[in-house]
C-alpha cells in the first residue's frame, strides 16, 4: 500500500510539472523520417524548454541530451500517430504538422524493393499512401487559426528565416530571435545529429551527415516519380492540390 501511494504521488508530481492548459498545448504531429528530431530539438535547445511526448510526459532521453531546464513547461507534445490526437481537434490545442516530399517517404518505407508502376497497385503500397494522407486529412480538419504546416525542405534551406519565424510566431515565443539561431545553427545541428546517431545506430554511424531535400528517391527514374505523383493525386485530389502539388514532377 505504501509503494502504491508513493507511485501515485510521484506520478502526480510529474504530471503537474509537465501539464499545460489545453489552450496553451501545442501538438507536434510528424510523419516518421520528416526531420522530427532536427526541428524539435533545435527549437527546444534555443528556448530552453523540454520536449513533451503526447499526451503528457517528458521525452526521457532527448531532454537529457539537450540539457534544457526540465522545470519549464514543454514546448510541445510530439506524436507520430494522427488518430491519437483526433479528440483534441476542438479542445483549443494547436497543431503543428511536419512533413516532407511524399516520394522520399515512399522510398524510405520500401527500401530494398523496386518501386514501379505495377508495385504502386500492391496492397501494402496503397495502404502506405492512405496512411500518409491521413496526416493531412487530420490537419485539414483542424481549426485554421490553430494549425501550422511545416515542410522539412523549407527548414533545411540555408536561409530558413521565414519558416523559422513562422514557427516562433505560432508557438508565441517572443524571446528568441532568428539571428541567435543562425549564429549557432551548425553547432546546434551537429549536436542533434550526434545525439540522434547514438540513439538510433548500433554502429554509431549515420548514413546522412547533413540534411538533404532528396536522398531516398534521388536515384529514381522520372517516369516512376510521375507515376507516384499520379497515385497520390488519385487517392485524394483535394488534399494533393492543397498541400502536396509543390512536390509534383514538372
Amino acid at each position: 500500500m505504501f509503494h502504491k501511494t508513493v507511485c501515485i504521488v510521484l506520478f502526480s508530481a510529474l504530471f503537474a510539472q509537465v501539464a499545460v492548459s489545453m489552450e496553451e498545448r501545442v501538438l507536434f504531429l510528424s510523419i516518421p523520417k520528416s526531420g522530427t528530431n532536427l526541428i524539435t530539438c533545435s527549437l527546444s535547445f534555443l528556448t530552453n524548454r523540454p520536449i513533451g511526448l503526447y499526451p503528457d510526459r517528458l521525452h526521457p532521453k532527448g531532454n537529457e541530451r539537450l540539457g534544457v531546464d526540465m522545470n519549464n513547461p514543454p514546448l510541445f507534445y510530439r506524436t507520430h500517430v494522427p488518430k491519437r490526437i483526433l479528440k483534441e481537434r476542438m479542445s483549443g490545442a494547436k497543431l503543428l504538422l511536419l512533413s516532407r516530399n511524399y516520394k522520399e517517404h515512399l522510398y524510405r518505407q520500401f527500401q530494398g524493393r523496386k518501386i514501379s508502376r505495377k508495385s504502386l497497385n500492391n496492397y501494402d503500397v496503397r495502404d502506405f499512401i492512405s496512411n500518409f494522407l491521413s496526416y493531412y486529412r487530420l490537419f485539414d480538419s483542424w481549426p485554421k487559426e490553430n494549425r501550422l504546416l511545416i515542410y522539412y525542405e523549407d527548414f533545411i534551406e540555408e536561409n530558413n528565416r521565414e519558416v523559422f519565424e513562422k514557427i516562433l510566431s505560432f508557438l508565441n515565443i517572443q524571446d528568441v530571435e532568428y539571428a541567435a539561431y543562425a549564429e549557432k545553427r551548425k553547432e546546434i545541428e551537429q549536436k542533434i545529429y550526434g545525439s540522434y546517431v547514438q540513439q538510433h545506430s548500433k554502429e554509431g554511424k549515420s548514413r546522412l551527415k547533413e540534411p538533404r531535400k532528396k536522398f531516398y528517391s534521388s536515384q529514381a527514374d522520372r517516369s516512376t516519380l510521375k507515376a507516384i505523383d499520379a497515385a497520390f493525386r488519385k487517392r485524394d485530389a483535394s488534399i494533393f492540390k492543397k498541400y502536396l502539388d509543390r512536390f509534383e514532377e514538372k
